[in-house]
């Protein structure tokens, strides 16, 4: 009987994956994904534990197994370990590039200063536009920005027209705001399953179980049937899951004992940002 259910189980879930592996095929997108259904499909055996409780766990619903293992492909294409170790190398980016905008803008804006005070102050001038609105209309003719010209420009004039320069910010306070702005920006993440999947100071496989967590999670929504969180699975069909989706090498491979470990250090992190 429990090979029976464990067949059964296996059979449900290889459905829903020949199914999405279609679908992916008609739209000609997602090779990542389609590579990991061929992996899924080819690597039955390995994940006959994970497809029996996902069966048992779904109560062998087709949208809710088609709807959990899209979760998975979806977490690999967009939060595996290369594109997670891209979105934190873009975070370190930003953090360097608004530095050099601050510290460079602030440099500019300085400039910017001290040539309207020696321009028409020492009996030389260089004809430059210190004037923000001519700068907008110049930059937009330059560059031929249309819609501004057609739709913005004689209304921007109107304005600049009936008040004088006194009305209107310098081209230094601008680009002071710009420096200001850059100096003070905060990183964040545009999404929660990113800043699962970031979480750690140095990448690792738990970034992607923190991301398929939250993935999953975000899955489940009012009007549509519950499906499992990760948390409702074995240690065991966790550790084969993994193994598979991310197609580790022999000395990459997790067992139970690493998932087990895993979890508990998650419950130890939750712990720890509720007490905050």
């Amino acid at each position: 009987m429990r090979a029976k259910e464990q067949e059964f189980g296996t059979i449900n879930c290889e459905d829903a994956l020949l199914k999405l592996n279609k679908h992916y095929e008609e739209l000609k997108i997602n090779n990542c994904s389609i590579n990991v259904i061929d992996r899924m499909l080819e690597r039955r055996f390995e994940l006959m534990d994970f497809y029996n409780e996902l069966d048992n766990l779904a109560n062998s619903r087709e949208d809710v197994i088609y709807r959990f293992i899209e979760s998975i492909l979806l977490a690999v294409a967009h939060w595996g370990p290369e594109e997670s170790a891209k979105a934190r190398e873009a975070k370190k980016r930003l953090k360097e590039i608004n530095a050099d905008i601050a510290r460079k803008a602030a440099e500019l804006a300085s400039l910017l200063d001290e040539r309207l005070n020696i321009d028409g102050l020492s009996g030389v001038s260089d004809n430059t536009n210190n004037c923000v609105c001519q700068t907008l209309e110049i930059a937009a003719q330059a560059n031929e920005n249309y819609y501004y010209i057609f739709h913005v420009q004689e209304k921007v004039r109107r304005l600049y027209c009936q008040y004088d320069y006194k009305y209107w910010p310098t081209l230094s306070e601008f680009i002071y705001e710009v420096a200001r702005d850059a100096e003070c920006a905060k990183i964040d993440n545009t999404n929660e399953v990113t800043a699962e999947a970031t979480f750690g100071k140095r990448g690792s496989d738990k970034d992607f179980l923190r991301a398929l967590t939250q993935r999953i999670k975000l899955e489940n929504v009012p009007d549509l049937p519950r499906i499992p969180l990760l948390k409702d699975f074995s240690d065991k069909a966790v550790a084969s899951l993994v193994n598979c989706v991310l197609d580790l090498q022999p000395e990459k491979l997790k067992d139970a004992a690493y998932i087990k470990r895993y979890r508990q250090g998650e419950r130890e992190r939750k712990r720890n940002l509720d007490s905050i």
